[in-house]
């Protein structure tokens, strides 16, 4: 039997995953499952959240990781990291602040 879309106002169990990603970050199965379930009452095995959590990373570009609404690919990842081991992370926060203040 195929399925269709979910009644008008009901949010579908795809949409309650990349909600919670949104919300919680690269959060594992365990944690979105704890924030469907406090926020809509909807009970999914942490086997179905991870099959959702994959397709849709795969259809945001891969290897990226869901940081509130932004995408970061691990390589931009991978390279903060790398900056706070050559500089330390006071520095690089000093250094973000500066950049991200407009040119006068």
């Amino acid at each position: 039997m195929a399925r269709g879309k979910p009644p008008a106002g009901v949010i579908s169990k795809r949409k309650m995953v990349k909600e919670a990603m949104e919300k919680l970050g690269d959060a594992g199965p365990g944690e979105i499952h704890k924030y469907i379930k406090d926020s809509y009452g909807t009970d999914m095995t942490t086997a179905m959240i991870s099959s959702y959590k994959s397709g849709l990373k795969k259809e945001a570009g891969g290897g990226k990781t869901a940081l509130g609404n932004i995408m970061v690919g691990m390589n931009d990842l991978k390279a903060v990291q790398d900056l706070i081991a050559k500089h330390g992370s006071a520095t690089l926060v000093a250094m973000i602040k500066l950049l991200g203040k407009p040119a006068v």
